[in-house]
């Protein structure tokens, strides 16, 4: 007969209500930005709608990395459930976490570097003003990418049936994005998105990888990472100090393709035990 298994119900509710929350607080991190600017903008309507156009368009461009990410997600959620049972289930986590931040890092160099044709591509490039804008670029990425952090680290509430903290985390998170646009969104525009962006993820993957060292500890290698990511933008800037004075756009490939392969010959060579093993 059918009947509701109260207790279950209850334990089921309990694990999943704060993963409503937990993405709710995602999707006022993602859209927040873009609802809020042309309000809290100083100016009249038509320099307001400019100014939302020209960050919209840049995230365009960052939006590139978050379909790496997506597709990652979709993939290492039931693999980290799976993972679970195995005794060197935090070691696979961690090495896991490190191929992430290098595909990711090989993701934020292959939009900056290749800007001109991802414009193209996805029409930014009809909108000369997009170019103002193109400051902001490096800083979502790098948000994004730390989303992506954040959702690896995440592993450890639902595992541990902490979903609840992982909740509070985000709220606070989407808490911090929406004082931050509020307050320096009328002084400093579309560019306080994009930092309130940087910070709320940058706490959140601070708060859950500290929260979570307690109940499920992970060895993820944090000194490692930082390498990967400074690198990356290493190479970035310093493409970006001389592409300028370079005006082929085939020539601008073949130098965006060598700057990337340096990064994938640096990874291959910093990290030969993890491709190894």
């Amino acid at each position: 007969k059918f009947r509701l298994h109260k207790t279950l119900w209850k334990k089921m509710l309990a694990y999943t209500l704060p993963l409503v929350i937990v993405g709710l607080g995602g999707m006022i991190n993602d859209v927040s930005d873009r609802i809020m600017l042309p309000e809290f903008l100083n100016g009249d309507l038509e320099f307001r709608n400019t100014q939302t156009g020209i960050y919209n368009l840049n995230f365009k461009l960052a939006a590139l990395i978050i379909i790496f990410i997506q597709a990652f997600r979709m993939g290492a959620e039931p693999f980290f459930i799976k993972q679970s049972t195995d005794k060197d289930a935090p070691k696979t986590y961690a090495r896991i976490m490190t191929i992430f931040v290098i595909m990711c890092c090989i993701g934020i160099l292959s939009v900056l570097l290749f800007e001109d044709i991802w414009g193209y591509y996805i029409k930014v490039n009809l909108h000369p003003e997009r170019k103002a804008g193109f400051v902001i670029v490096p800083i979502l990425l790098l948000s994004k990418v730390l989303y992506g952090i954040y959702y690896n680290l995440s592993v450890w509430f639902k595992l541990e049936n902490k979903t609840h903290i992982g909740a509070i985390i985000t709220l606070v998170g989407a808490a911090i994005t929406l004082t931050l646009n509020i307050v320096f969104i009328p002084k400093f525009g579309y560019v306080a998105c994009a930092w309130a962006s940087l910070v709320c993820y940058s706490f959140m993957v601070i708060a859950s990888y500290l929260i979570g060292k307690k109940y499920y500890p992970i060895p993820y290698n944090i000194p490692k990472i930082i390498i990967y990511l400074a690198v990356a933008y290493g190479i970035y800037f310093i493409h970006d100090s001389f592409i300028d004075n370079i005006d082929t756009l085939l020539a601008k490939v073949l130098i965006g393709i060598a700057f990337v392969l340096s990064f994938i010959i640096f990874a291959l060579f910093y990290d030969r035990k993890e491709f190894s093993a």
